[in-house]
């Protein structure tokens, strides 16, 4: 494609000239824009930058010549007005025959001829004596273009209809054509006749000059844009209000449970978890007094047995959403905001799903921890005297971390108890120091919205008790198996009845612990900023006088 040029002088242009320049310039931007965004240099979007100033500025010139000749017919209309007659309009049996007459010197004019009248009611008119001089005639801006198809007789390809009453007549003439014959029950044939096309003045969603469809809507609504540049004179607003297509959307996918991942692909899985350590501390090794030894006393050993396999099957999840195809295309930006939308609504419902299955597995473990009368001195303490517990079990590393499933709110519950506290900042309390208290016990907490959910919006009080999980990293697992992934789909039932199947997806699920096990703790909530007196003898645990 050749490089485009803007001429250094655009008003010697007429309104063809200046469309067809603004033609070239857009193509030449399609033809960058169309580039892969890996393969775009500086030169390519210097060029992009550069044609988006030469369109701007074709438009700048094409209003300035439509409101120069706006106002050169203004002048002519007005001039045409001082020389009517001065005379009683015709009688009700007078005929008055009005032509319209395109004048082939200026595209941008309308004349009006006005004949004589009927000879039984034939006057002198200072109009009819002057020549019968054109009297130019604003054109009025065409909303819609009516464009004829091809093969209409008598009308050539492109010609663009006054009204509708040529493309009345033009359907009579394309009718006449058709086939006569019978073609067969349940086959149509469709014949074009015209195409209509609105003339949105730039005001399209495709135009590179505003970014979102809200500068859209504001370009559209300005006065400035109208004939005299405003709306009213004076008075109201009278206009109707704005209609905003925007849709709000404030979801996220913050607060899923994080667990390793693995594919699947026939179905489910099977797994053992193999001895517990426990049981092989238990029999592990022998130790024989020297007597003993002589006295040959058997040396105990440990048979190997083969350990239970456990099966985990998939579930099946997924998301279906059906649209309306003319709302699809009139207003797309609800379609997608519905998919949008349900797709992090389902990725909450599937953490929701794998957290209480987590829960459940480790319902045999659950234990009601002691109340000290803080909610951060009680679950840091639970925590931490439950991960010595795993730690213990299975002699792990003292720098192993072990991962902690909790509500986000109970985020909130610690801040704000901490907060109170006094001798401290009560007002600097944040996520980051929170995190490092558990982190300096050893715990990584999953903050997570999908478990024991706060059940109302404006809540007035924290819920009195908080279940946490904890367990090695590693001791869960998620399985997936992709089903089904379409989007957009149209069948001949769903278009016999004008929708569409906007999205559909399915997946399979599991979640297996396949190792280790885990704890079940619920902690007292109580942000009360309580902090022990300097003699209490109290343990932990130990009821309250």
């Amino acid at each position: 494609m050749d490089p485009f040029e803007l001429p250094d002088d655009l008003t010697t242009l007429t309104a063809t000239e200046l469309s067809d320049l603004e033609s070239q310039a857009i193509a030449a931007f399609d033809g960058l824009r169309s580039i892969a965004e890996e393969d775009l240099t500086d030169d390519d979007v210097a060029a992009m930058e550069s044609l988006a100033e030469d369109v701007a500025t074709i438009r700048a010139a094409q209003d300035t010549l439509v409101q120069a000749r706006s106002a050169r017919a203004d002048r002519a209309a007005a001039a045409a007005q001082a020389l009517a007659p001065a005379e009683p309009p015709p009688a009700d049996d007078e005929v008055v025959e009005v032509e319209v007459v395109e004048d082939d010197t200026d595209d941008d004019t309308i004349t009006v001829e006005t004949p004589a009248v009927a000879a039984s009611a034939r006057r002198t008119s200072l109009v009819r004596t002057a020549d019968k001089r054109p009297v130019p005639q604003p054109r009025n801006h065409r909303a819609i273009t009516l464009t004829a198809a091809a093969d209409i007789p008598g009308v050539p390809v492109g010609h663009t209809f006054e009204d509708l009453d040529a493309v009345t007549a033009a359907f009579i003439a394309r009718s006449k054509g058709l086939p006569q014959t019978r073609i067969g029950d349940g086959i149509q044939q469709r014949y074009g006749v015209a195409t209509f096309h609105r003339d949105f003045d730039g005001m399209i969603d495709t135009n590179p000059d505003y970014r979102t469809e809200y500068d859209l809507v504001m370009a559209a609504s300005r006065e400035a844009r109208l004939p005299g540049g405003s709306l009213l004179a004076a008075g109201g607003w009278c206009a109707p209000s704005e209609t905003f297509y925007d849709l709000c959307a404030n979801e996220s996918m913050d607060g899923l449970v994080d667990l390793p991942e693995i594919g699947l692909s026939r179905g489910g899985m099977r797994f053992t978890t193999g001895p517990d350590f426990s049981d092989i501390y238990t029999d592990a090794g022998f130790c024989l007094t020297e007597a003993q030894a002589i006295a040959g006393t058997t040396k105990p050993c440990v048979d190997v047995e083969c350990p239970p396999f456990d099966e985990v099957r998939l579930d099946v999840c997924g998301v279906c959403i059906r649209a309306n195809l003319l709302m699809n295309s009139a207003y797309p930006e609800l379609v997608r905001r519905w998919i949008d939308g349900s797709l992090v609504a389902h990725a909450h419902k599937v953490s929701s799903r794998l957290i209480s299955a987590m829960a459940t597995d480790l319902a045999a473990t659950a234990q009601t921890m002691p109340d000290t009368g803080s909610v951060s001195h009680s679950a840091l303490t639970a925590v931490e005297l439950a991960a010595e517990g795993l730690r213990y079990q299975w002699r792990m590393a003292f720098n192993e971390t072990l991962e902690v499933i909790a509500p986000h709110w109970l985020l909130a519950a610690i801040r704000a108890d901490l907060s109170i506290r006094t001798g401290r900042d009560q007002v600097n309390v944040t996520d980051a120091e929170i995190n490092s208290h558990f982190a300096n016990r050893g715990v990584r907490v999953q903050w997570v919205y999908d478990w024991q959910p706060l059940l109302t919006k404006c809540p007035t009080a924290f819920p009195s008790t908080a279940e946490l999980l904890i367990y090695p990293a590693g001791t869960f697992v998620k399985g997936t198996a992709d089903v089904i992934s379409l989007d957009t789909v149209y069948d001949t039932t769903s278009l016999q009845a004008n929708t569409f199947t906007a999205l559909f997806t399915e997946e399979g699920i599991l979640v297996a612990r396949t190792c280790f096990d885990g704890c079940r703790l619920s902690i007292p909530v109580c942000p009360s900023g309580r902090t022990g007196a300097a003699d209490m003898t109290a343990c932990y645990g130990a009821a309250t006088p």
